[in-house]
């Protein structure tokens, strides 16, 4: 199938959906439908909130108060380009602006900066450079916030089927071992975020680098604010030059062109996430932050990369380092 035909399946399946939705079904309940109807498929299980014993509260996206073109948006990512990272942009930034707090994604772990050196050390010592330790050290604290000590287990599916050298092996079971005796996260510590302001990940590793996975707000902050009219200003340009139901791959036009590729953009013979880093992501977060600073007074003559190290760098207050990020799972995650 073309990818024209795979946005024309896509429009007509997200028709089907909004009318069903409309009609007081659940997303759930039009999901069930519209495989009955498109793909002669039935689903047994309907139901329309997963139970759960881990003390995660479940919601219905019509349950929460979210105003109704960023609901919109949320359709047209979850049916039109099954994008569920921008759906989660789009939810976290209206739940800040509500009610403020701290939102973190589910593979982004405290800092174990602490854990990394006594790997490196002890591997180091023994003249073995792996890449792996990393992974190691993550799958280890992972394994124990789990409340699950079968070490050995762990580290036979994880690492042996990777790794050639029995000794290596072995090497990596002591780690697990000296691990064990340490506190599994460092402490966060206090956060200090400006009322009007934001904070959000930061990796001092990756200079330049800003991720919407750790982000901190006050209620109804000024920033986050914006970031929504922005959002709101890009998805009105997709959707006053006919980029929703459709695709172009040349657009020639002003500075939001970028978008053009809205809907191919998603389709995995098409792997090319630069419209969801700057419509949702990340990319968004640091043009919104380098257009307000550019409204200053006497900073036009400041370079970008300037501008940038100084919106990033810990004195300023708006980034947050103390966290991990390369995880097993992030490995995978390409949000």
């Amino acid at each position: 199938m073309s990818i024209e035909d795979k946005i024309k399946l896509s429009n007509n399946i997200y028709y089907f959906f909004m009318g069903k939705i409309k009609n007081g079904f659940t997303y759930n309940e039009a999901a069930v439908n519209a495989c009955q109807y498109f793909f002669d498929e039935t689903i047994k299980n309907t139901s329309i909130i997963p139970n759960s014993d881990l003390g995660i509260e479940f919601m219905d996206i019509n349950d929460l108060p979210l105003d109704n073109e960023i609901k919109k948006f949320y359709y047209y990512e979850l049916i039109l380009r099954a994008n569920l990272a921008s759906c989660s942009d789009l939810i976290r930034l209206k739940i800040l602006s509500l009610y403020g707090g701290i939102y973190i994604d589910v593979d982004t772990l405290p800092m174990m900066s602490d854990k990394f050196n006594i790997v490196r050390s002890y591997l180091l010592e023994r003249g073995i450079h792996n890449e792996k330790n990393e992974l190691v050290v993550c799958v280890l604290c992972l394994n124990r916030s789990m409340n699950d000590n079968n070490l050995t287990v762990l580290i036979d599916e994880i690492i042996i089927n990777k790794v050639t050298s029995t000794n290596t092996v072995l090497i990596f079971k002591k780690i697990a071992s000296k691990l064990l005796f340490h506190e599994m996260f460092s402490p966060i510590g206090e956060m200090k975020i400006n009322k009007s302001l934001i904070n959000i990940c930061s990796d001092n590793f990756n200079k330049g680098f800003i991720g919407n996975n750790i982000l901190g707000c006050h209620v109804n902050s000024k920033v986050i604010n914006i970031i929504i009219r922005q959002i709101k200003k890009r998805y009105k340009y997709l959707e006053n030059n006919d980029l929703i139901f459709k695709n172009a791959d040349v657009f020639d036009g002003d500075y939001l062109a970028r978008l053009a590729n809205y809907r191919k953009e998603m389709f995995s013979d098409y792997i090319d996430r630069r419209v969801t880093h700057i419509l949702t992501g990340p990319g968004l977060f640091i043009e919104v932050l380098l257009g307000l600073v550019y409204t200053l007074p006497d900073v036009e003559n400041i370079s970008l990369e300037n501008m940038s190290n100084f919106l990033l760098s810990k004195k300023l207050g708006l980034v947050l380092n103390e966290h991990t990020m390369n995880t097993p799972e992030s490995k995978y995650n390409g949000g």
